[in-house]
C-alpha cells in the first residue's frame, strides 16, 4: 500500500507506466508488482510493461479474465489493503485499483481518467457496488 501510494498525483496517461509521468489504472497494478518483485501466479515475474495491448475501453470482460489467470482470487469479504480490484466503470469490467487504507475504512488507489491523475480515496458504497473481483499478487500472505 505504501509503494501505491508513491504513484499517488502521477498523471492519467493510457497504457503509461512511468511514476511521476504517466499511469493508468492497470499501469499502477503493474508497477507496484514490480516494485516489489512479485510474481504473477504461474511464477513469472510482473513486469510494469506487461499487458500493453489493450484499447482504452477493453471489449468484454477482457481484464476480467486476464486478472482471474495473472492474480490469485479473493472473497469480497476477505478485502483488505494491498488487494487488486477489478471494477465496472460503469457496467463492464475495465477498471482497476489497489485496495488502501484511510482513517474512516478502506479506501482504493488508481489511475482514474476523470480526475486526471493517480489518486486515492474512501471505497464508498458507490466505488463497492462497482467491485467485481478481488484478487491479491501471487505470494502475499494473508
Amino acid at each position: 500500500m505504501a509503494k501505491a501510494r508513491e504513484y499517488v498525483g502521477t498523471p492519467f496517461h493510457q497504457q503509461g507506466r512511468v511514476k511521476g509521468r504517466g499511469l493508468d489504472c492497470i499501469g499502477i497494478v503493474l508497477c507496484v508488482g514490480e516494485d516489489l518483485g512479485l510474481q504473477y501466479r504461474d511464477g513469472r515475474p510482473i513486469q510494469r510493461f506487461d499487458y500493453m495491448n489493450y484499447a482504452l475501453f477493453p471489449v468484454l470482460d477482457q481484464m476480467q479474465a486476464e486478472a482471474e489467470k495473472n492474480f490469485v482470487k479473493k472473497d469480497l469479504l476477505t478485502m483488505k489493503p494491498g488487494d487488486i480490484l477489478t471494477m465496472r466503470a460503469p457496467h463492464m469490467v475495465h477498471h482497476m485499483a489497489i485496495v488502501s487504507e484511510l482513517q474512516h475504512g478502506l479506501g482504493i488507489i488508481h489511475a482514474y481518467g476523470a480526475v486526471g491523475k493517480v489518486t486515492e480515496h474512501l471505497l464508498d458504497a458507490r466505488w463497492t457496488g462497482r467491485v467485481a473481483g478481488v484478487f491479491t499478487y501471487s505470494g502475499v500472505d494473508d
